[in-house]
């Protein structure tokens, strides 16, 4: 038994009730979620806690392109949706208070996102705040976690130039290659 645990013990403390009220005071992020969001998943995030969620907008309709921002927003339309978009720190705070789930929507691979003029700003003008840059494999922006050794491509250095300039989040995790990743600093 370590020290401080053993410290507590012997005062006589109840560490399940200081595990419920750390619990309580703190905002739990849900940091990537494909969940379709519900009103019974809204209610199971908010008895756990957690007031905002990365949702990954591609798994919410196979369809590509528009159809996932729309198949979200027609959910979050029902009049018992307890999820909203959130497009800023302020914006998923007052959700959260507001006893909402905040929805932050991403994106795990750059691929149907482009960087052509002005295609993720369009994307961003919808709400998406969070883009990869590749999902496992290699792409037009650079290599996956299955390509560990291909670097950010022309098209990954304009991505992460327009992220920066937009003021997203570039999620440069597990999917994304360790060489292309390590590339990945804005300019």
């Amino acid at each position: 038994m370590g020290a401080a645990r053993a410290r507590r013990v012997s005062a006589g403390r109840d560490t399940a009730a200081e595990a419920r009220d750390l619990l309580a005071s703190t905002f739990v992020v849900d940091g990537l979620d494909c969940s379709v969001p519900t009103a019974a998943y809204a209610e199971r995030l908010r008895a756990a806690r957690v007031g905002c969620v990365h949702l990954t907008i591609e798994d919410q309709d196979d369809r590509g392109g528009l159809a996932p921002f729309e198949t979200v927003a027609a959910l979050l339309d029902a009049p018992d949706s307890r999820f909203r978009i959130a497009t800023s720190a302020r914006e998923i705070t007052w959700i959260a208070a507001g006893g909402g789930v905040a929805l932050v929507l991403g994106r795990q691979a750059a691929d149907p996102v482009g960087v052509e003029h002005g295609t993720l700003a369009a994307y961003h003008a919808l709400g998406l705040r969070i883009t990869g840059i590749a999902y496992n494999l290699p792409n037009r922006y650079g290599g996956g976690c299955l390509a560990p050794d291909v670097g950010l491509t022309d098209d990954g250095r304009a991505l992460v130039d327009e992220v920066g300039r937009l003021g997203m989040l570039l999620d440069v995790g597990g999917h994304t290659g360790s060489s292309a990743r390590t590339r990945a600093s804005p300019r």
